[in-house]
C-alpha cells in the first residue's frame, strides 16, 4: 500500500466516524471499502467481497458496543 490508499483509508473512517458514528455500519464500511477497492482493480468483485464480509459476524457487537 501507499501513502496515497491510507490517506483513502483515513478518508472512508473519517467520512464514516463523523456525527458521532452515526454512518457507521457494516454496510457503510463494505460499500465505501468496495468502492475503494473497485476502483483500483477492475477484476474486484463486490459481490464477492459482501459475502466474506458476512461471514464475520462479531462486527456489529463490536460497533454496539462503541456507541
Amino acid at each position: 500500500m501507499t501513502k496515497k490508499d491510507y490517506e483513502k483509508v483515513a478518508r472512508i473512517i473519517g467520512k464514516l466516524t463523523a456525527n458521532n458514528c452515526e454512518s457507521l455500519t457494516k454496510q457503510n464500511l463494505i460499500n465505501e471499502f468496495s468502492s475503494l477497492f473497485n476502483e483500483d482493480n477492475y477484476r474486484f468483485s463486490p459481490r464477492m467481497f459482501q459475502k466474506a464480509c458476512e461471514l464475520s459476524r462479531d462486527f456489529n457487537n463490536i460497533t454496539a458496543k462503541a456507541r
